[in-house]
């Protein structure tokens, strides 16, 4: 059984959820469908301005669409980021970090930090994703591990480890290290 010792501070978290977010179809679909629901209304208005032969409005309003267009996804980035910060916040209290223990082998996952401790099948992983910050094992009950990679003593012998895992596993281990919050 290896075993790595580690702590997670609210920045992990933060990364951690906002990956998840990123991740989430059900997420995507309300920021697309946020980011042109406005503008469509702004310039349908604008249409109806045309009835009185006033063009003024409908320029206004098709500035409008525009700006909110490519404006809205960077207010709605910072949004998500600052929402979940007060959600981290709250389950962290006065704490800066959290120390955990993680062990794992063919069998099973064993985390305890200073807040749970629990023992998972590893029949229960969905599947691995590592990106630039972290490594991230996403269980069936939709549960995340997180593994900041600044915090591991050896990142490249976990890979290999989580790599032969997920092998025998039958699971996927997604390489995406270009992956950034947007």
């Amino acid at each position: 059984m290896t075993t790595i010792n580690y702590t997670i501070d609210q920045n992990d978290e933060l990364i951690t959820q906002l990956f998840i977010a990123s991740k989430s179809e059900r997420i995507n679909k309300k920021r697309r469908k946020s980011r042109i629901t406005s503008p469509i209304l702004f310039i349908f208005l604008g249409l109806i301005s045309l009835i009185s032969n006033d063009y003024i409005p409908l320029l206004f309003l098709s500035i409008c669409a525009v700006t909110y267009y490519f404006i809205y996804p960077k207010w709605e980035s910072r949004y998500y980021i600052k929402h979940y910060k007060g959600i981290i916040q709250d389950k962290y209290g006065d704490k800066q970090s959290i120390q955990v223990k993680f062990e794992f082998d063919h069998d099973q996952l064993k985390v305890k930090d200073d807040l749970y401790e629990s023992i998972v099948p590893s029949s229960a992983v969905k599947e691995f994703y590592e990106i630039a910050y972290a490594i991230f094992i996403i269980l069936e009950d939709g549960q995340t591990l997180i593994l900041p990679k600044d915090k591991l003593q050896n990142v490249a012998e976990i890979r290999a480890q989580f790599t032969e895992l997920a092998d025998h596993l039958k699971v996927n281990y997604h390489l995406e290290e270009e992956w950034e919050w947007k």
